[in-house]
């Protein structure tokens, strides 16, 4: 393993993904949250300890930002540094939800401060809100790292002394994925790269989420869980018809996106989804606590009286023609090369133009995937519950993020209430869940009725 030491003073290079999260910073605040609840009182001076332990088992979250004079670098922070910060405080809850909505608003500016940041609201139980700047590290990437915070505190636990091994810098960046291409693919890539620029510069401004004017930020979060039953119906449903979780929570979101925005009958309406480059790597691949997110659009043709079964078909139809040749690398072509070949300012100045000419009305939805909570342990007891949170992103851009934990099926979304109406916002997930259940269920179920947290 790689010695911390070796690293200190030293200037890391950022990989593509880095700089483009660098960029997408003036976009969003950029700091990804989990809110958990141990079943057990967390020892908070050996969790405080377990995240100080972690920057430097992940050292890239031990790292700050500093200009270049060509492009931006990773450096180290010196130990007697990060020791003085406090990376987690315990305060007394008196109104949870209000206290964590704030803690999660805290801006977090990696330049200046260490990327990973806690608070535990202690009442006669503890929750957690663990805050995570996203830009070294993807949504994955943050689970990794959690999972490996939870296995420190338990060592800890028995071996007060424990210094964890460090994973290095090498395993972040995506020239890891070369190897899994040959050279002449290259034109595919090429083809199929500007091919999809085509498709996706006629669609991307066919429709986006209501939003009001205002010069000021009223920024907020909102969080939604389904009923238990809806994943059952999702399951049967999913099995029973050859499409995937993915294919049904698409189609779902189009249909309540469809319900708020009431575009023409006969647009076609691009979504964005996230991407996961790890998928293309072969077992058994390493844990990467790095940026290994990209996107695909997806693009369907939404026709008023299209049934809901027939929405989950396009959709489905829709993705597979993007996954078909290199999803996540043949979307936005023109950054890699940017990025790769031209000095940093310029190439960050082109790319952010294009993001806001193009990017900024798409709406997102980032799938985290199926959170095992049997692997997030603390104590040896597993969780009691657990909510993601993407970052917040400014308006225009609307950003849900979606999870399945446990038995239960997440969505959360930080947005200005000034800027989108609060009540179409929970609208929007309340919709999702309806129309599965009213559409794809043997018999229609009603959907329970909705509380922004109901587990805390």
């Amino acid at each position: 393993m790689a010695s911390i030491a070796d690293n200190n003073n030293k200037k890391i290079r950022l990989t593509l993904l880095d700089k483009v999260n660098v960029v997408l910073e003036q976009f969003g605040d950029h700091v990804m949250h989990l809110v958990f609840a141990p079943e057990k009182m967390l020892d908070a001076e050996r969790f405080g300890r377990a995240l100080r332990l972690s920057l430097d088992a992940e050292p890239i979250l031990g790292c700050r930002l500093v200009g270049g004079v060509i492009t931006p670098r990773w450096m180290r922070w010196e130990p007697q540094e990060l020791d003085r910060f406090e990376l987690c405080r315990v305060v007394a809850a008196v109104d949870v939800e209000d206290q964590l909505q704030a803690f999660q608003l805290q801006t977090m500016d990696c330049r200046v401060e260490p990327m990973v940041q806690a608070r535990i609201f202690r009442s006669d139980h503890d929750v957690v809100c663990l805050n995570v700047s996203c830009v070294p590290i993807d949504g994955r990437g943050l689970l990794i790292y959690l999972e490996r915070v939870f296995r420190i505190y338990d060592r800890l636990a028995d071996t007060p002394r424990y210094i964890p091994p460090s994973s290095g810098f090498g395993l972040r960046s995506t020239d890891a994925l070369v190897r899994y291409f040959r050279w002449w693919e290259v034109f595919s890539l090429l083809y199929f790269g500007l091919r999809n620029q085509w498709q996706d510069r006629r669609t991307a401004h066919n429709w986006k989420f209501p939003v009001r004017e205002s010069p000021r930020m009223a920024r907020a979060f909102h969080h939604y869980q389904f009923q238990p039953a809806t994943l059952d119906v999702i399951e049967a449903y999913r099995h029973q018809h050859g499409v995937t979780f993915n294919d049904i929570l698409l189609a779902a979101f189009y249909h309540a996106m469809q319900r708020i925005i009431k575009p023409a009958s006969g647009t076609v309406c691009c979504v964005l989804n996230t991407y996961d480059l790890r998928r293309y790597e072969k077992a058994p691949a390493p844990a990467r606590v790095a940026n290994y997110s990209s996107f695909v659009n997806c693009n369907v043709r939404l026709d008023r009286g299209l049934s809901f079964q027939s929405l989950i078909l396009r959709v489905r139809e829709a993705m597979a023609e993007r996954k078909r040749h290199f999803p996540g690398i043949t979307e936005g072509p023109f950054i890699w090369p940017l990025f790769r070949f031209v000095p940093f300012a310029l190439a960050r100045r082109v790319v952010a133009a294009l993001l806001q000419h193009r990017g900024e009305s798409i709406p997102v939805l980032t799938n985290v995937g199926v959170i095992d909570m049997q692997k997030l342990r603390l104590d040896g007891a597993p969780l009691r519950w657990l909510l993601p949170y993407a970052p917040l992103e400014y308006p225009p851009k609307l950003t849900v993020t979606l999870a399945t934990v446990g038995r239960r099926v997440t969505l959360s979304l930080g947005y200005s209430r000034l800027h989108f109406d609060e009540q179409q916002v929970k609208d929007l997930f309340v919709q999702m869940e309806a129309v599965i259940l009213q559409e794809c269920a043997v018999h229609p179920l009603v959907p329970a009725v909705p509380a922004a947290v109901d587990t805390i």
